[in-house]
């Protein structure tokens, strides 16, 4: 579809796209589809025990991608609402994170999981988030603005102005209904 994010954040991109609303499908639909999800990516152990990805992780892991793709909204110049907000501190008060010193090298202070398992999976994902905030490259993560697309895309334009993760789809089909729209008042007339 659209360009890959750079670095480590294309790792938070795929995170946001385990669901696609227009085809109705879920990567995380269940607790193993989760924890297949993180297996895969080397976010957890294979031989971690399955009835870590119980229900509760399985809540906690889309609170936290549900939250992400609200901000990735904000970032296209959408205004979420409060619940989105509140559903990404309440998720990551959940997941317990800590800032580590290191003395002499190019990254004095970085944030750290606490914990182990899967909730340090869903942790390292906001320690991404966090690193992107600090090098610049988190305003560029944008949620399609097509209300029944919302992939996550990266906007590599100069002028970061892209809408849409693909212009030949959502995009046209926006500006399609925006035409439509304006030759409505001048039929009626």
């Amino acid at each position: 579809m659209s360009k890959e994010a750079p670095g480590r954040l294309a790792l938070v991109q795929a995170y946001m796209n385990t669901v696609d609303l227009e085809q109705g499908t879920d990567q995380l639909a269940s607790a193993e589809g989760l924890r297949a999800w993180l297996v895969e990516r080397e976010l957890l152990p294979s031989d971690s025990p399955k009835a870590e990805c119980d229900g509760d992780a399985l809540e906690t892991a889309i609170a936290l991608r549900e939250s992400l793709r609200g901000l990735c909204l904000a970032n296209n110049g959408e205004r979420p609402g409060p619940e989105a907000t509140e559903a990404f501190a309440s998720t990551s008060a959940r997941l317990h994170l800590h800032l580590t010193a290191r003395f002499g090298g190019p990254d004095l202070i970085t944030l750290e999981p606490d914990e182990e398992g899967l909730r340090r999976a869903l942790g390292v994902i906001l320690t991404i988030v966090f690193d992107a905030l600090h090098d610049g490259t988190w305003d560029r993560l944008k949620a399609c603005a097509s209300d029944t697309c919302q992939w996550a895309f990266y906007d590599h334009s100069r002028n970061r102005s892209k809408h849409w993760c693909t212009m030949a789809e959502c995009g046209n089909r926006a500006k399609v209904r925006s035409y439509r729209a304006r030759q409505v008042p001048a039929q009626a007339s």
